[in-house]
């Protein structure tokens, strides 16, 4: 998880983002720690981010 959020604070299009909403959603994917996945939402500014890339 925090390697994930590192390339989310480190993403070179970093300037897209809007810091108003981001989250991570568990659900029963998550239940076991060692196989865990969660889905990490970030907020960005749909008009710019449109003219780039996704996070990758």
């Amino acid at each position: 998880m925090l390697e994930t959020w590192h390339k989310i604070w480190t993403w070179d299009q970093r300037q897209y983002r809007t810091y108003t909403g981001d989250f991570e959603w568990y659900d029963e994917r998550s239940i076991d720690p060692k196989e865990a996945q969660i889905d990490i939402y970030i907020a960005v500014d749909e008009k710019m981010i449109a003219k780039t890339n996704t996070i990758s």
